[in-house]
This record gives C-alpha cells, structure tokens and sequence, in this order.
C-alpha cells in the first residue's frame, strides 16, 4: 500500500468534530459560482445605499469614484477574490460572527487593503452618515443586511477551504493490510491531502459558523 503521509496535512486540522459526517447543501464546484453572485448581490446593496444617503443629502462619494471601487473589486479573478477575502480577512471572522461593530472601523483597513483608501473610507462613512436631523441613515434592516452579506461570505469561504484541502478519511490498517479495530469499531481519522490556507482553523471556524464538514472518501493507512 502507498504511503500517503506526505499528502496529509499534519496540523491539528486532522482532528474530527462529531458532527462532520452530514453532507453540504451546496456542491464545492459551485462555491466560487456562489461567492461571486452573492459579492455581485453585495455591491448592488451597497451602491443602494449609497444612493439613499444622496437623496437624504449625504453625498459620500461622487458616483464616478464609486464606479472606480466597483470596477477594482470586479477586477478580481473569482478564484483571486475568494481566496483574497479570505486571507484578510479571517483573523476578523469573530467579531464579523458576533456582529461587533467596532469591526467596520477598526478592521476594515485590514479587510480591503487591496482596494484605494478611498473607496475604504467611504465604506466606513457611509455606515456614519446622518440626515439632516442628525439621525443615521443606515439603519435596522439595511444595517444587519450588511452583516447577513459578510456571513454569507464567510460560510462559503469556509466550506470551499474544506473541499480545496481534499478530505479524506484514514482507516488504520496493521502490516497485513487488515483493518485495525479498536472497542470492535475501525480505528479511522479524518484528515486532508492538501495543505491550503494552512494559517486558517477550520476545525474551529466551521463550528463556529455551524458548517458541517463531509469527510467521506475513505484510504486505508499502515501505521
């Protein structure tokens, strides 16, 4: 039998939850489909936004500097800007998951560095804008609509992280390719292939975020 040791990630990542067994709602080949229409849905909010902060006057941005930051964020291969996303931003996907909203302002920098300050900024000023009674605009509804948005990314980011690392299952076999049994089950573990991502606890974050991971094809392996 091969030794597929090398191919396994050793990081504590190969350690089951016990809820791992159930399968995704969505198919991994669809999971950048997903995050690219939901991003398209994401940019159509929040021009949205923009525009009632217009007719409740507050002009955050000339509309030509915000159709520069909409063209730079759709610059991005669909793979390049999951995987951008995710890199800046999971450090944060705490306080994103408890909807902390010293987030926007102390993180966001952070999240989109990619992209001109400007366009960061306005981000950060549009969720600051009032009326001209002193009242935000942005509230209730449209505000957790925000939130609902960047959850949505993060789900889908987790779960095509778990399919890039290729899971498998290991069933432990002794020198004579028999299964080993421990407490009359198989002794077997969860694991990936594949190192990707590696600075990312996914073990931790799908709990967190209730993301039941599938690990399902099964190779046997000598101890």
């Amino acid at each position: 039998m091969a030794d597929i040791s090398s191919m396994i990630s050793p990081s504590s990542e190969t350690q089951a939850d016990s809820n791992m067994a159930q399968p995704f709602t969505t198919e991994y080949k669809t999971q950048i489909e997903k995050f690219a229409s939901n991003m398209d849905d994401f940019i159509t909010f929040i021009i949205s936004l923009f525009n009632d902060c217009e007719r409740n006057g507050c002009t955050i941005v000339p509309n030509f500097l915000l159709s520069v930051g909409v063209k730079q964020v759709k610059s991005y291969g669909t793979r390049e800007l999951v995987e951008y996303f995710a890199t800046c931003s999971h450090e944060h996907w705490d306080s994103m998951h408890n909807k902390e909203e010293k987030y926007f302002d102390e993180n966001m920098d952070s999240v989109f560095k990619g992209l001109q300050m400007s366009n960061v900024n306005a981000f950060k000023l549009l969720l600051e804008a009032k009326d001209k009674n002193g009242e935000l605009i942005v509230i209730g509804d449209d505000r957790n609509n925000i939130w609902e948005y960047l959850h949505a990314f993060v789900r889908i980011i987790i779960v095509f992280i778990h399919q890039e690392r290729q899971p498998i299952v290991l069933e432990y076999v002794d020198s004579n390719d028999n299964l080993i049994m421990v407490n009359g089950r198989k002794k077997v573990k969860p694991a990936y292939r594949k190192a990707y991502l590696e600075e990312i606890n996914l073990s931790y974050h799908a709990k967190k975020w209730g993301i039941k991971r599938r690990f399902s094809t099964r190779i046997k392996y000598q101890c």
